[in-house]
Formats: C-alpha cells, structure tokens, sequence
C-alpha cells in the first residue's frame, strides 16, 4: 500500500512538519515556534486535520543525537529509551523529539514511525579524527566519540548541489567545506560526497560559537567557572549553551542585525558597535581556521557553499571569509550558496522501508 509520508523536523524550539504523498508532492506543511501559544494551536489543528483522513502514514522524525544507532530505525520502545539514553548529548534537541514521538504516537495509534539521525552522514569520519585521546576502554563503554552534526542539512545541500552540477553537464568538485551558518554553526569537509572532518564533535555545542552557544573552549572552563563563582556545573553548562555565543558578546541573539552593526562599525571606527565588531570577527576568524585545516587535511578545496540564515545572501560574510583566505591563495577557490531540503530528505530515507 501506498501511503502518504509526514515528515517532522524537531529543532530545539522549532517544528516544521511536511505532508507528501508517496511520490513526494507535498499536500500541506506547518512551521511552529514551540514557545508561541498561537503556533501550538496552529500545530493541534494541522495534527487533527491529518488524523480525520484517517489515515495510515508513514512518519520520520529527525532525531538529532542518536549515539551509536545507525537510522532509518523503526521506533519502538527500545529505541525511545536509546534516544532518551543520548539525550545527554543533545538535551535541547531530544528532549523536543521526544517529546513529539509520544503525542504523534496517541494520535496516529496505526502508523508506523522512523527515526532518521543527524550523525549518520558524519560515520564516514575515519577514527584519527573522530576518536578523542582518552582511555578508550570508557571512551569505548559510553560512547564518547567525535559524532558530528547537522548531517540531514549537509547531505540535502550536498544531493541539491549534485544536482545543480548535473544540469551543467559538470562534475560535482570532489573537496567542498559546506558552512552551515544558522542558528547553530558548523564547517563540514566533504571528500568524494563523504563527511572527511565536521567542527562539532560529542554535542551540538562545539566547534564554531554561534548565536547562543560557546562553542570550542577550554574542556575545563565550566569547572573552573563553577569554583569561581560558586554555580553548579549544570548551570555554568547551562550558560555555555544557552547564554553564549553571539548572545553572550553583544546581549542579542538577531545575527542579522549583529552583522549590520559590525558592517558599520567597520566603515565608521567609532566604537559604537564594538562589541557586535568583535563577536563577528571571532566568528569569521574561526571559519577561517577551519578552512585552513581541513584544507591542509584534506589535500585542498575546490569549492566551499554557504548554506544557513546567517550566510544566506549575504555578500558581506563572503567577502570577509575571502579576505581571511589570503594565504596560499585559498580567497580564489568559489563560494556558492545552496538550498536546505531537510524534509525530502527524510521522505527519501523512509520510503525505501
């Protein structure tokens, strides 16, 4: 039987669900902000709207830390408890999906659910670089490991990207740094359509700072912080997480406004915006060091893509990213933009079970 497909794409407070059909024309689709009390209303009509077809459906969840479980995975109760289990990993982000396996589960008793995970397109990442130099007997029993993140993202710009290259009767670059530069950021090498190296490691709180988390910091930063000021390590971690980042140099979190007064800043030099200049700087500085690695890494770049609202449109970023690139003559290599399609990814995934 042919059956329609939902997609549910949980961020750490966002939903966005898709309906398809089996052949992946999308029949309706919602975002939510799942703070707003006008979004969850919206959210609850949209569910009941789908549950009166009564229909059964074929559901997939993008699980954002899976630890060790490889996806597509039918979820059952086994597999909730290993998403619970790693919800230490990403507390924000599984906590939500969690979350919304149990309500969509009591609304649609009759279909089947999937759990696709944001780690899977970064297990091509050899064990020189995704392993950590600790003792590897509790590295080994807790799982603790170099996993990476937004894999859905990257994976979906990368088939775009293909794509693109197709129609041009080209072939597809085979080094390329996708920069995903939203809410949460991270850089990705990708070699012969395989994750090489991505900068967020065992959570989705490391690699490059970005609008509310710190980033790569010292590892014994919130335990100091925490004898210092006399705060428990859950909320100096709480702070790193929630408080950092762009937010925590500039006390906001709209990027776009952040960048607007750096760009002044820049032109004026008067110190009006000089926290915004810095916060910008170090985060273009750390793009850059990324770039640099993965480069030297990776045998060189061919092409690097934007993807994400912080980049999106946005010739400014570029240019300040080239201007960082200077040396060994890496400001040449091309940086295009490309779309996201997280949900037609997952639709993908899910069919084939």
């Amino acid at each position: 039987m042919k059956k329609n497909i939902l997609t549910v794409n949980c961020g750490s407070t966002s939903v966005k669900y898709k309906l398809f059909d089996y052949n992946k024309k999308v029949l309706d689709e919602v975002f939510i902000n799942t703070k707003n009390l006008k979004d969850k209303i919206k959210e609850k009509k949209f569910l009941k709207k789908i549950g009166q077809e009564k229909e059964n459906l074929k559901i997939g969840f993008r699980v954002v830390a899976g630890g060790p479980n490889v996806g597509p995975l039918k979820i059952n109760s086994k597999l909730k408890k290993e998403i619970q289990k790693y919800t230490i990993f990403a507390p924000i982000h599984n906590k939500v999906v969690l979350e919304k396996i149990n309500q969509i589960e009591k609304l649609f008793p009759k279909s089947d659910l999937y759990a696709v995970f944001d780690t899977d397109f970064h297990r091509t990442i050899s064990k020189e670089f995704s392993t950590y130099p600790v003792d590897q007997k509790i590295a080994q029993k807790y799982h603790l490991k170099k996993y990476g993140y937004h894999g859905l993202a990257i994976e979906s710009s990368l088939q775009n990207l293909n794509e693109v290259y197709k129609k041009k009767k080209e072939k597809l670059p085979l080094k390329i740094i996708f920069l995903h530069l939203g809410g949460g950021a991270s850089v990705t090498f990708v070699k012969n359509k395989k994750s090489f190296l991505t900068s967020m490691e065992l959570t989705p709180v490391s690699g490059l700072m970005m609008t509310t988390r710190a980033g790569n910091i010292d590892s014994d930063f919130d335990i100091i912080l925490s004898k210092l000021s006399g705060k428990s390590i859950s909320k100096v971690s709480e702070m790193i997480s929630k408080k950092s980042g762009f937010y925590g140099l500039t006390g906001s979190k709209d990027t776009e406004k952040i960048f607007d007064k750096y760009i002044l800043e820049k032109k004026q030099k008067k110190g009006k915006y000089k926290n915004e200049k810095l916060a910008c700087d170090i985060f273009l500085n750390q793009i850059a060091g990324f770039i640099y690695q993965y480069a030297g890494l990776g045998g060189g770049v061919d092409l690097i893509v934007l993807e994400g609202g912080i980049g999106k449109n946005n010739i400014y970023i570029k240019n300040e990213i080239k201007k960082r690139l200077k040396t060994f003559g890496l400001n040449k290599i091309p940086i295009v933009q490309t779309k996201i399609f997280e949900e037609e990814l997952i639709f993908d995934k899910i069919k084939r079970f």
